[in-house]
């Protein structure tokens, strides 16, 4: 069977570790561990996103085949840090040579994806070592890093990203392979067992508020500048 990461027979010993073994076994509680946003763990345990959580892991338990095996790990390694940030820093070029004004700084904003992930999974305390944030760093020339937590999905908030970014940025010919990559990564985390369905949804969200915090401040930084621009011309011709 396809497991990644947080598999079923980790979440299991974990069970076992924390005294759980006598209940009726649930893997995705199993996995809502110390790692976890206190919040998120909180809602997973009364009940607020379980029943869908194990909704969407008992119909991808029934999903087994070679094929999508070879995808869903093509997908791990291309929604990693390193590559998503190459394609976000070609968008950002392109922009700067095509526009529009300022739009190039939008794609860069898939740093902020990476930067809310690292503490939501961490919190600031450990975030804040030296020694983490150095580990972190090193997946951007290839190497792996895992948190220990899972909430929200980096892979789906950076693929998530790119594609809103593609939507309201550029032509549908670049747009439509981004969001299919999107959707691709969304069902390839759930498939692989390496996330919860509310912890890809919660990576959905955090893409897309991180491409439109990236347009406020485009369009703040157009405004401004454009603004500037006019005072400009009408100095000019009062003299």
């Amino acid at each position: 069977q396809h497991e990644g990461p947080g598999s079923p027979d980790e979440a299991r010993t974990a069970a076992v570790a924390l005294g759980d073994a006598g209940e009726e076994f649930d893997p995705l509680a199993a996995r809502c561990d110390e790692h976890d946003v206190p919040a998120r763990a909180v809602a997973y345990r009364v009940g607020m996103t379980r029943e869908l959580d194990h909704a969407a892991y008992v119909l991808f338990q029934t999903v087994d085949d070679t094929t999508l095996d070879v995808i869903a790990q093509a997908d791990d390694d291309l929604a990693r840090a390193l590559p998503t940030f190459a394609v976000a820093a070609l968008m950002s070029a392109l922009l700067a040579w095509k526009g529009p004004r300022w739009a190039w700084i939008v794609p860069l904003f898939i740093v902020a994806t990476v930067i809310v992930e690292f503490f939501a999974k961490l919190g600031f305390g450990r975030g804040l070592r030296l020694g983490e944030i150095l580990a972190a760093a090193r997946e951007l020339v290839g190497h792996r890093y895992h948190t220990g937590g899972a909430f929200p999905s980096g892979h789906v908030a950076r693929s998530a990203f790119l594609a809103t970014v593609g939507l309201l940025l550029f032509p549908r010919w670049v747009a439509v392979p981004l969001v299919a990559f999107a959707v691709l990564t969304f069902a390839a985390r759930l498939y692989i067992e390496a996330h919860r369905l509310s912890d890809v949804v919660g990576g959905v969200a955090l893409g897309a508020c991180a491409a439109c915090a990236g347009l406020w401040l485009r369009g703040i930084l157009d405004s401004h500048f454009a603004g500037a621009a006019r005072m400009g011309h009408r100095s000019e011709g009062l003299n």
